[in-house]
């Protein structure tokens, strides 16, 4: 092994290049920048290694010469004169790493990271990862220095990656925001990987090509061929920000396949729509929109993927769905593609230079030396080696359980081993061992090696879903046999056995089993212990999550609730596992209550609505205490008419909350009296039931007046005037005392409601747009605190005719097209959207694109026919005033006559047309 600095370029929106100034033309540019290139590579000793098309890979024994040959090849970039002035935007990407030398060139996972880096920068922009910033921040010369940007997500899905700007003097310096995973202008969920993407070029370029030409991509393999590691790579890869991004569905933790739509909306944070059923409403949202959804683990769901499958491939033209399963979903139009095990070396092998080019034995290296830092492959090694990938017909998984048991072996130890083990099963034959049994036997194998404390241990963990931390696992395997204080040492001995991952997240640890190694365990679990031990496990697991999630309750709505939002957000599988588990025993109910109403803050902030079915069915049992009924009803109601979920939720909510309101009384339980009554307050103003709110929002007050709670006093006075556009001076004393009684308890939720209030009748109301923009700026970082998207895409549209008010009518366009974006994708009600709309009708007029503002204030008009003079969206006269402002700045530029016809054509506008064309998608 070598250490180098790797330098990566290529010209960003190449193809866009060329349309532009035509092929004979972009040739001549090419030509030109690629003897740019390679004169600075022979000034600074740099050895070219690849070149395609618009890239160049070179490799340089000296981090300062590679810098300095950057610096070289952007300055010569600027003063070379270029055909018709075009020229080319080179994005420059830096890292120093190890890697061998074989037959076919370097190899090593580091070889790549400077592609990775180079791919999240810009035109222009030399990006150095921390290991090459760290050897040249002394030795850069007096006009270079560099610009620490921060940890970010590369596409490779690994850990972040701290990155540097290289800031030169005469050079651009100034770029928008990465083009990482973290990138909220790139919408995804895509998780993090402990472990980097190894090999597989080949099969990366097949799938892409599959993924970009059809619309339903099905990965077909054996557990532990490496579908889900695949499939999230593609998807990475194809994030661009062109559409509503990509995103991953885990169907693991669910058993019921009537969730599996809802489990999408849920993911997705896509607004159930009213009044139809969860598959319609997720087809209905996703009708006009362009992204890739990724539904991992289907074999036991199948059915009911296929159906949902069908039903957008059919009705939503623009959604791309990847599914991962062991056997194809069977849809008219599902491409089928069989993940292959990783390419294994020749035969025969005598010396490394034999193992160039296998996938296979790249895993096995860079998972030993995982284990191993000192493991070298050398020619003694590379036939043992070989025979170890053979013997495994190349399954990831079954390589990496073999590398892990390198920690307690040597390489002749394992390969005799391990060839001893598959010799028993076959008889002796080589070759007479299923492929799809090698992994189950090489997981067998890795089990019956554990100790019994070690085994017992695993076959408990298998119980969780999506991850756990060491108290959880704690709390789930200590037993008469197994004692508590010995759990961390047996994680220990499991994670250095690749049986269970391990994540270090801030300051703690998290470990996760992969499926296929929880369903063996879960299959031990069963046979070894039996059922009754099983479901006790079970129990145990969901009694630990009921009672975490009783212990948040109160945090939720204190100043720690940032963190205990994310805690929950991490744990959310083994939550929903919980609610699984107790909806099945009709004698569970209450439990299941228990834990719905604990998460009604959580609820609220990420606007969840999948528990809402189970909680509704528990509330049949008459035998529920009042109490608890009525909370529990309340927090349905609450999320209900939140979140618009299932059949008229108005009313089902009212109907709900009357009886809550009713059992509180009963009790004379001022406290909950108070919270039904907050969310009657949104119900019936939901509902247009203006003299009922009324009643609800002075009784709240009273209430809450004579509790003395600050909290309480700040949320009646609050919600007290929702909807209220009468009087807005008024009104502003009252957002004013409440903000500062919230601001007191730090319920940083109620807070941000506060702020938003408070910049409409402070700010907006009267007529001061500079204080609405302090109070909205705050409240959006306040959400972004919380990791609260429901509360930040509606600040986003708050935020743009704040701004454009304010006459900054770029940023006002960008924070409404992102709001607009965000809203499309989720499925918002129409109001938000035609507001949005209105917005950028007059950005468009205000750049003199009267064409384009004419049009899209045609569509809003369209749009709010149907509305309420409330769901128009005007909150004060400096609106209003907007409004009319653009109408007539219309006329006077464009002539009545032109003025009308343009106000016709986008009046026509289908909805999906009309926000493709806002967004700058598409002509009309």
């Amino acid at each position: 092994m070598e250490t180098l600095t790797f330098l990566f370029t290529d010209i960003e929106e190449s193809t866009m290049l060329l349309r532009r100034v035509g092929a004979e033309v972009y040739a001549t540019i090419l030509a030109r920048h690629h003897e740019l290139i390679r004169t600075s590579l022979d000034d600074f000793g740099g050895v070219e290694q690849a070149t395609q098309g618009d890239s160049f890979f070179a490799v340089f024994t000296s981090p300062s010469a590679c810098v300095g040959a950057a610096v070289a090849m952007q300055r010569a970039f600027v003063v070379a004169e270029w055909p018709n002035d075009a020229r080319p935007l080179v994005r420059m990407g830096i890292h120093t790493g190890e890697a061998s030398e074989a037959s076919t060139g370097l190899v090593g996972y580091e070889v790549h990271r400077a592609a990775r880096i180079a791919a999240v920068g810009y035109g222009g922009q030399i990006l150095l990862s921390s290991a090459a910033a760290g050897l040249v921040e002394d030795v850069l010369a007096p006009e270079v220095g560099l610009r620490d940007l921060g940890a970010h997500r590369l596409k490779d899905l690994g850990h972040p990656e701290t990155i540097f700007q290289l800031v030169v003097e005469g050079l651009d310096e100034n770029f928008p925001p990465l083009r990482s995973l973290d990138n909220p202008d790139l919408a995804n969920n895509l998780p993090a990987s402990l472990t980097p993407f190894v090999g597989r070029a080949a099969e990366l370029d097949e799938v892409r090509e599959l993924v970009t030409t059809s619309r339903l991509v099905t990965l077909t393999g054996s557990g532990g061929s490496g579908k889900t590691r695949l499939a999230l790579q593609v998807a990475a890869e194809l994030l661009d920000g062109t559409g509503e991004g990509v995103w991953f569905v885990d169907l693991a933790p669910i058993s019921d396949p009537d969730q599996v739509p809802s489990i999408v909306i849920s993911t997705l944070q896509l607004r159930q729509q009213p009044d139809v059923s969860a598959l319609e409403s997720l087809a209905a949202t996703l009708k006009g929109q362009n992204v890739l959804i990724t539904l991992d683990n289907c074999e036991h769901v199948i059915d009911a993927v296929a159906k949902m499958a069908d039903v957008i491939r059919r009705s939503c033209p623009r959604v791309t769905l990847v599914a991962t399963s062991r056997e194809p979903l069977g849809v008219d139009g599902e491409r089928v593609y069989r993940v292959r095990s990783l390419s294994l070396p020749a035969h025969v092998v005598e010396s490394v230079d034999d193992l160039a080019g296998s996938d296979a034995v790249e895993l096995f290296v860079a998972r030993t030396r995982a284990h191993d830092s000192t493991f070298e492959l050398d020619d003694a090694a590379a036939p043992l080696v070989a025979s170890i990938c053979q013997r495994l017909d190349g399954i990831p998984l079954a390589i990496e359980l073999a590398a892990s048991r390198l920690s307690s072996m040597s390489l002749v130890d394992l390969h005799d081993r391990l060839d001893q083990r598959f010799r028993l099963l076959t008889g002796g034959s080589r070759n007479a061992l299923p492929r799809q049994q090698t992994l189950g036997a090489m997981v067998a194998w890795s089990y019956d090696l554990l100790s019994e404390p070690e085994r017992e241990a695993l076959r408990r963990l298998s119980v969780f879903v999506g991850g756990f931390d060491l108290q959880a696992a704690e709390s789930v395997c200590a037993t008469e046999t197994l004692e508590a204080f010995d759990v961390a040492d047996l994680l220990s001995s499991l994670v250095n056995k690749s049986l269970v991952g391990a994540e270090r997240l801030s300051t703690a640890l998290r470990y996760r089993l992969l499926e296929t190694i929880r369903q063996y365990a879960a299959d031990q679990l069963l046979q070894s212990d039996g059922e009754a031990e099983a479901l006790l496990a079970r129990r145990r697991h969901a009694m630990y999550f009921l009672e975490l999630c009783e212990i948040a309750a109160p945090e939720l709505i204190g100043p720690n609730q940032a963190a205990w939002l994310r805690r929950l957000d991490v744990e959310w599988d083994n939550v929903l596992a919980a609610f699984t588990l107790f909806s099945a025993d009709e004698e569970e109910r209450e439990k299941l209550l228990r834990l719905g109403v604990a998460l009604h803050s959580y609820f609220a902030s990420r606007a969840i609505q999948t528990i809402l079915p189970l909680m509704i069915r528990a509330l049949d049992d008459t035998d529920i205490p009042a109490g608890l009924r009525s909370a529990a009803l309340n927090t349905v109601g609450f999320v209900l008419v939140l979140t618009g979920f299932g059949e008229r939720p108005g009313q089902v909510s009212y109907d709900l909350l009357r009886e809550a309101l009713r059992l509180a009384q009963e009790l004379d339980d001022a406290s909950l009296e108070l919270e039904v009554r907050i969310s009657l307050i949104l119900t019936t103003a939901y509902l247009d039931l203006g003299e009922e709110w009324h009643e609800h929002g002075a009784r709240a007050v009273q209430i809450a007046r004579a509790s003395g709670n600050a909290r309480d006093i700040g949320r009646a006075l609050l919600i007290s005037t929702y909807g209220d556009r009468d009087d807005m001076m008024g009104q502003r004393a009252i957002h004013t005392e409440a903000l500062r009684l919230l601001r007191q308890v730090g319920d940083l939720q109620w807070v941000c409601n506060a702020l938003v209030f408070l910049s409409i009748s402070s700010g907006l109301g009267a007529g001061d747009p500079g204080e609405a923009r302090s109070l909205s700026e705050e409240a959006m970082a306040i959400a972004e605190q919380l990791e609260s998207s429901w509360h930040s895409r509606l600040l986003w549209a708050n935020h743009g005719v704040t701004l454009y008010l304010l006459g900054e009518v770029d940023d006002a366009e960008e924070f409404s097209r992102r709001a607009l974006l965000t809203s499309r994708r989720i499925g918002i009600q129409m109001s938000t959207t035609a507001w949005m709309i209105f917005v950028l009708a007059c950005c468009a007029t205000s750049r003199g694109d009267f064409v384009r503002g004419a049009q899209l204030t045609g569509a809003h008009d369209a749009l709010t026919a149907n509305l309420s003079e409330t769901g128009q969206g005007y909150w004060s006269a400096l609106e209003i005033e907007m409004r009319e402002n653009n109408r007539a700045a219309l006329r006077e530029a464009l002539g009545e006559a032109e003025y009308e016809r343009l106000l016709a054509i986008g009046r026509e506008l289908s909805v999906d047309r009309l926000v493709d064309y806002a967004l700058g998608r598409v002509a009309v």
